[in-house]
């Protein structure tokens, strides 16, 4: 029995709701404007922006270059944001994953519907986790006391009044672009693509998750909607 009127209609939503959540999630994965540096690095005396993955070596500049930590997790600076990096992987994935099986429980093999909704239920505690992983790592962006930072890794200092779940000096990410990404890094090139394609501006790394986080949530309720619907038409016999 194929899905007709309200009932399509409800499924569609819920595809497209997926598909906002997953670029969302990709963009603040790829973006470095989670957090902007209050003070300039001594070194090169440039305010960096800082996020999960990546950071920009100079966040006033438009066109500025945004690397990678590095190749593997353990490049990331702040042991906090591995973690939020691994919940957003996680969720990225069930996103994703979660799209792709929507486009076909649209037309057929409905029960998969069933695993779906708690999928991404799963994806949205996940998100929550990172940014809330994230937040707690904000302590180790204390600026240097005596010379001394408190994490020597980390290219973003946030003054003095830093603390887990505080901003200190530091601002939630950026308005600008943040493209072009450095292409010869293949990741940072894959995760562009979307941006480049909706001409979304890479900026707003806080912002985004948290939409996406919202989003999601929506979406989760929309899975269940979809599942209760599947269930009175008698799609799951």
């Amino acid at each position: 029995m194929a899905k007709k009127g309200c009932h399509l209609c409800t499924h569609l939503l819920y595809s497209l709701c997926l598909l906002i959540s997953a670029v969302a999630a990709v963009l603040a994965a790829a973006t470095p404007f989670w957090i902007k540096s209050a003070e300039a690095f001594p070194d090169n005396n440039s305010t960096y922006a800082c996020g999960v993955f990546t950071e920009c070596t100079d966040a006033s500049d438009t066109q500025c270059d945004i690397d990678p930590y590095g190749e593997d997790l353990d490049a990331i600076p702040i042991n906090n944001w591995r973690i939020a990096a691994v919940f957003l992987g996680i969720a990225m994935a069930i996103l994703w994953l979660s799209w792709i099986i929507s486009l076909i429980t649209c037309l057929f093999c409905y029960k998969c519907t069933k695993l779906q909704a708690p999928m991404i239920l799963v994806a949205t505690l996940c998100l929550f986790a990172a940014i809330m992983a994230f937040s707690a790592g904000m302590e180790e962006t204390r600026s240097p006391i005596n010379g001394e930072p408190a994490n020597s890794e980390v290219h973003c200092y946030c003054g003095l009044n830093v603390d887990r779940f505080e901003l200190g000096d530091c601002t939630f990410g950026s308005s600008r672009m943040a493209w072009p990404l450095l292409y010869e890094r293949p990741f940072t090139w894959l995760a562009s693509i979307p941006a480049h394609m909706l001409l979304i501006p890479t900026g707003y790394g806080a912002n985004l998750v948290i939409a996406a986080t919202v989003v999601t949530f929506f979406t989760t309720c929309l899975a269940y909607k979809v599942k209760d619907m599947d269930d009175e038409k008698g799609l799951y016999v």
